[in-house]
């Protein structure tokens, strides 16, 4: 190879670099995900009770890229324990219903559900591919 054709690939190659770079710092082409995801809890329906086989939560999730994971935090005051449920789409989700249930006798086992006649607190954390999220208690 002579060194004029070494000084024009050299050249090509820098400009390539040059342009991922730029695309990187100045957010040109692919635009990068800052925004979090929304998520909400569907109320109960008045009168409902707790039976002790499961316990199911739903509500509804959106993001402008897509939301990837839902977890789910069972916890009782003064109770150090929490037990956690996660829900994974194998296609991240515009927008959409979700439901996570608990299996009442872990709930029970872990947290002394049936013992303690304390209130459950549930906090759900929706995620996206970027890794943003959104807590809801």
């Amino acid at each position: 190879m002579n060194k004029t054709m070494i000084f024009f690939i050299s050249i090509f190659f820098l400009l390539i670099s040059c342009d991922q770079i730029v695309n990187m710092f100045l957010g040109v082409g692919q635009a990068l995900d800052s925004e979090s995801p929304k998520i909400s809890i569907t109320p109960p329906e008045n009168g409902i009770y707790i039976n002790k086989s499961n316990i199911t939560i739903e509500g509804q999730c959106s993001d402008n890229v897509g939301v990837t994971r839902i977890t789910a935090e069972a916890s009782i005051a003064d109770v150090t324990a929490k037990v956690t449920e996660e829900l994974f789409f194998k296609k991240a989700l515009t927008g959409g219903n979700w439901s996570i249930t608990f299996d009442a006798d872990k709930l029970d086992r872990e947290l002394k559900l049936w013992q303690s006649g304390k209130e459950v607190t549930f906090t759900l954390t929706c995620y996206d591919a970027a890794g943003n999220n959104m807590v809801q208690h």
